[in-house]
């Protein structure tokens, strides 16, 4: 099946909707895409992947969590941490480096 329009399509139900395909399923444009829903928004994968090719921002007005068996944050010119108050480790917490530098007002070790 192939159906196309040379103007606006609309594809709207007042109930549930669904898209389904045994193979691959694909939503692309050549200006944007977007996604939004009132209360929640699952995507779920054995592999999932989110991707930006110039920027990748990731925000919540109230909590961001990023969690998994192991977490990996790699940069690969820099990579920074920054609020009011932060916090790293629980059991065991390794800083190495060729220059590791510790510096501020009050600095407490032990």
């Amino acid at each position: 099946m192939h159906d196309q329009t040379t103007g606006d399509a609309l594809i709207d139900s007042a109930a549930k909707l669904t898209l389904q395909s045994v193979q691959k399923l694909a939503a692309t444009a050549q200006d944007s895409v977007a996604i939004t829903a009132t209360t929640k928004i699952a995507l779920s994968g054995a592999q999932a992947e989110l991707a930006g090719t110039s920027t990748l921002a990731v925000k919540s007005d109230g909590t961001a969590e990023l969690t998994g068996m192991t977490v990996a944050l790699k940069g690969q010119t820099q990579l920074s941490a920054e609020a009011p108050i932060t916090s790293f480790g629980k059991d065991m917490t390794s800083v190495k480096g060729q220059i590791v530098e510790v510096s501020g007002a009050l600095v407490k070790l032990g």
